[in-house]
């Protein structure tokens, strides 16, 4: 049975937030990136790229490369860019004109998420678009794209699947993109294509409970890495990532040593950013989903760490992530 596109889009602009009109693309994340850009800003403006992860800075090094201007608002890493930043920089820029602002809702190498809204709120003030992408967050916290009152959002549904959503004005400009030009019965192919696997999937980010799942796993996890003795690069717990978690290696650890014994032990979701410094590695909450998983985790990590001389409390950092699981 062919299941209504509509009732796709339905439950996709739910998840978003929003009454806006809706579009998928097929492409990766970079692709779709320089798209949304171009599309919304002509070439030669200038730009504002906040940037607390490696997220924003690829976003940024895609605007250069389209030819626009850009601006880096940087923060240090595991902190995350507010509204406060943005009104100082742009106080401070004299006559410099802005004509957008390209936000990174979620960071997921450094695993830190922005409150949109008081930032959207300082750029409708001046007068600049507001462009937010939300990566592999959609289902796992809520999305306001209306109440936010941002100009265009893009996120993904599937692998190789964009999903962008934009306001009158943003969806005027993007009008102009080849991929909007399709002809009807070319669309209506692709929306027969991606129906059966878009609904599966939406299914499973529209879980009802799911945003409070992740909730859970992160503080579980947060908690007992803490306890442990390591290091969360991510300080507060209200911008830290459902999906995510970044930790701190001590001074000294070898850590592809501590990567590979977490593999060896079965564990997975675990790895170590590309930049900024050597030290960091990322938990990846959806290999976590269950407390078994969670608390073999905090073992792994912690015999992994201890075995190159660093003392650690692995127990007593398990039994606290118990306590928190059964607390939530």
């Amino acid at each position: 049975e062919q299941i209504p596109f509509q009732e796709v889009m339905y439950k996709l602009k739910k998840a978003l937030g929003t009454k806006n009109d809706l579009v998928l693309w097929p492409g990766d994340k970079n692709t779709t990136l320089e798209k949304v850009t171009v599309g919304c800003f002509p070439p030669g403006e200038t730009l504002l790229v906040p940037i607390m992860g490696e997220d924003g800075d690829q976003w940024a090094s895609v605007a250069e490369h389209a030819g626009f201007e850009v601006i880096r608002l940087g923060s240090e890493w595991g902190e995350t860019i507010r509204g406060e930043d943005l009104e100082l920089l742009l106080r401070n820029m004299n006559e410099k004109s802005v004509k957008g602002i390209l936000l990174t809702a979620h960071e997921t190498s450094t695993g830190v998420v922005v409150d949109v809204e008081p930032i959207a709120k300082k750029c409708r003030e001046k007068g600049i678009a507001c462009i937010v992408s939300a990566w592999d967050i959609l289902g796992a916290i809520g999305l306001a794209m209306d109440d936010w009152n941002v100009d265009l959002l893009v996120t993904e549904v599937l692998e190789e699947v964009c999903l962008v959503s934009a306001g009158p004005k943003a969806w005027r400009c993007l009008q102009k993109i080849d991929d909007l030009k399709r002809s009807p019965g070319e669309q209506n192919r692709s929306k027969d294509q991606l129906s059966l696997r878009l609904l599966d999937s939406i299914g499973r980010i529209l879980e009802v409970n799911l945003p409070k799942e992740y909730e859970k796993i992160k503080k579980t996890i947060r908690a007992g890495i803490q306890t442990m003795g390591l290091e969360l690069l991510v300080k507060g717990d209200e911008i830290a990532s459902p999906v995510f978690t970044t930790v701190r290696l001590p001074g000294g650890v070898d850590v592809d040593r501590v990567l590979d014994g977490i593999a060896e032990q079965g564990v997975g979701g675990v790895s170590r950013l590309k930049r900024k410094e050597n030290q960091i590695i990322r938990v990846d909450h959806r290999e976590c989903r269950n407390l078994e998983l969670i608390l073999s985790l905090c073992r792994a990590l912690g015999i992994a760490v201890s075995n190159q001389g660093i003392p650690l409390q692995i127990q007593e950092g398990i039994n606290r992530a118990q306590e928190v699981y059964y607390s939530e």
